[in-house]
């Protein structure tokens, strides 16, 4: 379902083209379609419908609810909800949050599924942290964020020592 939301694309008005990052020419007329539309229109062609459908199914929810979701933001008042249409910027900040979001509990519920089959203690007495060349880090909650960060960190730190190495030998010969 999130490979299928990386390839939604809102229309560029002034153009029957889509781009692929999504982003409207903020013009007057772009508003105006995305006002009637209830939002920044897909992309034209097949791509863009085709792959909503299929993130929508995927993760079972309407196709025209998800649309409306990425597309407008809504704002709770007294007075009631106010329905703002968004242009395709904004709507594909909308779809790259959501994308962000589904990944990160993705992760987290991957975390507590293996916790759970190797049997970790919930509150344990003592534990293990890491020593990295960065230096200690203990958390008591990881997320998906630091776990790239660190997976980064750590490969360049490879790539620096292989480096370093390499250039060494080379001025040892």
């Amino acid at each position: 379902a999130l490979l299928h939301l990386g390839n939604v694309c809102w229309a560029d008005s002034s153009s029957s083209s889509s781009r692929g990052d999504g982003l409207c020419n903020g013009t007057a007329a772009a508003a105006a379609a995305a006002a009637d539309s209830g939002g920044c229109p897909l992309a034209p062609g097949a791509e863009s419908p085709a792959a909503l459908a299929a993130a929508a199914k995927l993760l079972g929810v309407d196709v025209q609810a998800l649309a409306k979701a990425l597309s407008t933001r809504t704002r709770m008042t007294p007075d009631g909800p106010i329905t703002s249409p968004l242009d395709s910027k904004a709507s594909a900040s909308n779809r790259d949050a959501l994308v962000k979001v589904i990944y990160a509990r993705l992760f987290d519920w991957l975390v507590a599924k293996i916790n759970n089959s190797i049997g970790q203690d919930p509150a344990p007495l003592a534990s293990i942290g890491l020593l990295d060349i960065y230096g200690f880090e203990s958390f008591q909650f990881n997320d998906l964020e630091q776990f790239c960060i660190n997976l980064a960190n750590e490969k360049l730190q490879q790539h620096f020592n292989q480096h370093v190495f390499k250039w060494e030998q080379v001025g040892n010969v």
